[in-house]
């Protein structure tokens, strides 16, 4: 296995992102303003600005090295463990959102926060988790994943709030023969290209 890497995030196409003042934020913190394309996003719908892919595999589930490898992604990459805040920008002196988050994020808060694991137990009491399988139709997937824990708060209900805006969620089938992974993130802090670079990142033979 190969060490994680950190990558740039953002909209690919735009320019670079501005550094917020560091008077704005704890020492241990970085923040970074928005774009104005990523702002615009924040009015529409969780359910557009989730990224969001299932994954599906045969087996049981590594829930010990998911959970390993999603630390060591946010660690190589702790802007994924942002929150949205408004922050005074030095420049103009005008309030703007920017994305806010410790330079080194605890590994507690990492797996709090961003890492999710169902029991075979919990989907077979649950007739929505259930239908995160591959034996099911696209549609009826899509609208359990929305249901779970995998769906984030995104936009503008997520701003000024304890909300992640990245999260990696294990299902196992209600058999415990095969498990669905889900990987989300908001369109806010990242567009496709850089979704999948951090996909890329959790796979365990990356």
């Amino acid at each position: 296995m190969h060490d994680v890497t950190a990558i740039v995030f953002g909209l690919a196409s735009q320019s670079p992102r501005q550094e917020a003042g560091m008077a704005t934020v704890a020492p241990d913190q970085k923040s970074v303003f928005l774009m104005r394309e990523e702002s615009g996003l924040l009015f529409m719908p969780s359910s557009i600005l989730n990224i969001m892919t299932a994954t599906f595999f045969k087996g049981k589930a590594p829930t010990e090295d998911l959970k390993r490898r999603t630390t060591e992604v946010v660690l190589a990459n702790p802007w994924l463990a942002c929150r949205l805040r408004k922050q005074v920008d030095p420049s103009d002196k005008k309030k703007k959102v920017a994305m806010v988050y410790d330079a080194q994020p605890k590994l507690e808060a990492i797996v709090a926060d961003h890492y999710r694991e169902y029991s075979v137990a919990d989907v077979q009491g649950d007739s929505t988790l259930s239908d995160i399988d591959v034996s099911q139709t696209y549609e009826v997937i899509c609208k359990a994943a929305c249901k779970s824990d995998a769906m984030l708060v995104a936009g503008s209900k997520c701003v000024g709030k304890n909300e992640p805006q990245f999260r990696v969620t294990v299902v196992p089938s209600a058999d415990g023969e095969r498990f669905t992974l889900l990987v989300s993130i908001s369109h806010v802090i990242a567009d496709g290209y850089t979704y999948y670079e951090i996909l890329n990142l959790l796979s365990l033979n990356a």
